[in-house]
């Protein structure tokens, strides 16, 4: 008994919690490996590449960079010579002026060393993306994944994970013939057709098909919510799905973004602590919930990043712009002072988000303690 909590801890709990810090740690190197290898193209000195920041855990010097692991898991970096920037190390090297520095480089090939990482984010969703079109779901079935409460859906007895297999005899199956965008469309018109009529749904309840009769609302709707499974392509039809859907993906989060600058409010924001929850929440779904979560992890990073901020690469832009235009560095006290008001923003905004996560966080968990102690009292 003993063995088998321990076995159930562990692949519930402890693979969960691995598989977040690793799938955390590859959004960090590939958005790193984006401004490293663009330094490498234009031949540009990197001492150091670092995941993770703080005293170093392990390191291996490979060429001239010497790569390590930090002991603060959460960030990580590039040294590049000739460019000075909060938070890489010691930065020997970064006042350099020789031929291998950054500041030795004409203004186009800084412009694509400093928006890199930004590249490699957005090159990571889009191959996580059309990877999932090429792989498919190995059982493209679609299956019931919400159901309102005292809907039509409830009332007759549908229940969460049913697999639809017909609805009015007409079969919801993927097959050779009928493609699952198809079959998907159908079932949406067969519901949305037949207001204030009862219909038949057949689904697959462990192992089991049952009939489960639904009259749908005078709306056209039922109350439930079904899933969206992803659809094997072919090798160019995948690419191309997968392109459109990370552009679809891109398109939604910068009008959540601009909605919130609209607004003037940070709801729905999350911070440090709501993205490991929900890493670690998506982790424990299994490996492809996990890459699509990160997939939209590393286009929000590849946003963040082009904030005109001091600390990111979007305000390391801004620098760079702005010398090449006047032909000449701008003065250290002002890059200084820029980097200072920078991350006295960053800091006041993750300790706000922080603060607003664990509040949210533990809210609920306490008020789902409050109902179980209702239920064993009442």
């Amino acid at each position: 008994m003993a063995f088998n909590n321990l076995s159930v801890f562990i692949t519930a709990k402890l693979l969960p919690l691995f598989l977040a810090i690793v799938g955390f740690g590859l959004l960090i190197v590939v958005h790193e490996l984006g401004h490293f290898l663009f330094c490498k193209v234009f031949n540009i000195h990197t001492p150091t590449f670092s995941i993770g920041f703080g005293k170093k855990i392990i390191e291996k010097k490979i060429g001239s960079t010497n790569f390590q692991i930090a002991r603060i898991p959460f960030g990580g970096y590039v040294e590049i010579s000739g460019l000075a920037e909060v938070g890489q190390g010691d930065q020997e090297h970064a006042q350099s002026q020789d031929e291998t520095s950054f500041a030795a480089k004409p203004f186009w090939q800084k412009f694509f060393v400093l928006c890199g990482g930004i590249i490699f984010n957005l090159l990571f969703a889009y191959l996580v993306f059309c990877s999932l079109f090429m792989i498919g779901n190995s059982h493209p079935r679609i299956t019931v994944t919400h159901i309102v409460k005292e809907s039509p859906a409830q009332n007759a007895g549908l229940t969460l994970n049913d697999q639809l297999v017909s609805i009015n005899n007409h079969s919801l199956i993927p097959s050779k013939q009928k493609r699952l965008s198809e079959i998907r469309e159908s079932l949406l018109k067969e519901i949305k057709g037949n207001p204030g009529k009862k219909i038949m749904f057949t689904v697959k309840r462990k192992d089991k098909e049952i009939q489960v009769p639904i009259t749908v609302g005078k709306n056209g709707m039922v109350g439930a919510a079904f899933s969206s499974p992803i659809e094997k392509l072919p090798f160019m039809q995948a690419i191309s799905a997968g392109v459109s859907y990370t552009n679809f993906v891109i398109a939604k989060i910068a009008n959540a973004i601009k909605s919130l600058f609209a607004k003037k409010s940070l709801e729905g924001a999350g911070g440090p602590v709501m993205i490991i929850a929900m890493t670690f929440k998506t982790a424990q779904s299994g490996l492809i919930p996990l890459f699509i979560f990160l997939a939209f992890m590393s286009i929000n990073l590849a946003r963040f990043n082009l904030l005109p901020l001091g600390i990111t690469d979007g305000g390391q832009l801004v620098f760079a712009t702005i010398e090449a235009i006047i032909r000449r560095p701008i003065p250290e006290v002002i890059r200084l002072a820029v980097n200072v008001v920078s991350i006295g923003l960053f800091l006041f905004l993750a300790i706000y988000l922080t603060y607003k996560d664990v509040a949210t966080l533990f809210g609920k968990f306490f008020a789902g303690v409050y109902k179980k102690a209702l239920l064993l009292f009442k």
